[in-house]
């Protein structure tokens, strides 16, 4: 099987365009979008933009000049700061296999470009997120050395679709103010976090404790976050719920989707998350006349290990849907960070 492996350029964009129609991996596949045909425009163009917006180098498997395999290399600056070593991330990193022949070989071959490209760059830290059923992608960063660091399930709110219960909890949820500051800092603090980084190897277990606690605050700063909600018993801040509006996705599709936050509840805060997700959902809370957010929007994606079963079962209760599953693999070089 002849197989070329291309560095793309502005004019390649109809064979991205091209790819993403008949990639059986698009992360969109699931999201209710008008029309099934624009799912595949959308995964191109959330590429492209993230190709010119960064740092990031893509290129193509061709086979008889049709796209097969797609793979990109893109550094992470906020998590090479946090750690203190060059870190990267590989995506996308997807393939058609009906259109491979050898879709194992076309995964080793993009791969391979990559890693050789990192190795240049002099990157210590490698992270990859893969579609579940990406199973030759997998394969192929298994015998890279890669390790498996979890499984993330995203869940979606669906305007007209979904419910928000009665929460019996004692919470009031209000609008983030300065002064929670040091509350929702030391809850970030004191939280346990089971996550990719924690089982990584290659890090030190007190700078991920470090970096949910920087996370948070730049939440607060409105960097990482456009929203942030908290959820209080008394004077006390028991939880928080940050996320922030997907204005690319609002973009291209003309549907409001929120997500891609972050939440930590108190050890003690019990029911507090439900009470946050509730409050975001119905956009009924404290504050909410100062809200950069005070309509009800039409989607909110969620995700979360799949071992959190009990942020799942909150889910579950709200009618969400679930939409992807996606393995989290890390490798790194040169000793641990």
């Amino acid at each position: 099987m002849s197989i070329c492996i291309r560095e793309l350029k502005d004019e390649d964009v109809e064979l991205v365009e091209g790819f993403a129609a008949e990639d059986p991996f698009n992360p969109y596949r699931n999201y209710p979008l008008a029309k099934t045909k624009g799912k595949g425009p959308l995964f191109a163009r959330e590429i492209w933009h993230a190709k010119n917006d960064g740092d990031m180098t893509l290129w193509a498997a061709l086979h008889r000049d049709r796209c097969v395999g797609l793979i990109g290399l893109d550094r992470l600056k906020w998590d090479s700061g946090h750690f203190g070593i060059p870190m990267a991330r590989l995506w996308p990193f997807s393939l058609c296999i009906h259109e491979c022949g050898d879709p194992r070989l076309v995964a080793e071959r993009l791969l391979q470009t990559a890693l050789e490209l990192s190795t240049r760059w002099g990157i210590r830290h490698v992270a990859c997120r893969v579609t579940g059923e990406n199973f030759f992608g997998i394969h192929s960063l298994q015998r890279a050395g890669f390790l498996m660091m979890d499984t993330l399930v995203t869940y979606l709110y669906r305007r007209g679709k979904s419910r928000a219960p009665e929460c019996r909890g004692k919470y009031k949820v209000r609008l983030y103010q300065e002064e929670d500051l040091p509350q929702i800092l030391n809850i970030a603090r004191e939280a346990v976090y089971e996550g990719r980084f924690t089982r990584d190897p290659w890090v030190q277990v007190e700078k991920v404790t470090r970096m949910y606690e920087a996370w948070s605050q730049r939440c607060c700063e409105r960097s990482m976050a456009d929203e942030v909600l908290v959820a209080e018993a008394g004077e006390e801040v028991r939880g928080f719920l940050g996320y922030r509006m997907n204005t690319f996705f609002t973009e291209q599709t003309g549907l409001e989707l929120w997500g891609g936050g972050l939440s930590v509840v108190a050890r003690k805060g019990v029911g507090a998350y439900a009470s946050l997700l509730a409050a975001a959902v119905t956009r009924e809370f404290e504050g909410r006349d100062h809200s950069v957010q005070p309509n009800v929007p039409d989607l909110i994606d969620f995700e979360t290990q799949l071992s959190n079963s009990a942020i799942l079962r909150v889910w579950q209760e709200f009618g969400y849907l679930m939409v992807r599953f996606t393995h989290a693999f890390h490798r790194g070089f040169n000793g641990q960070a």
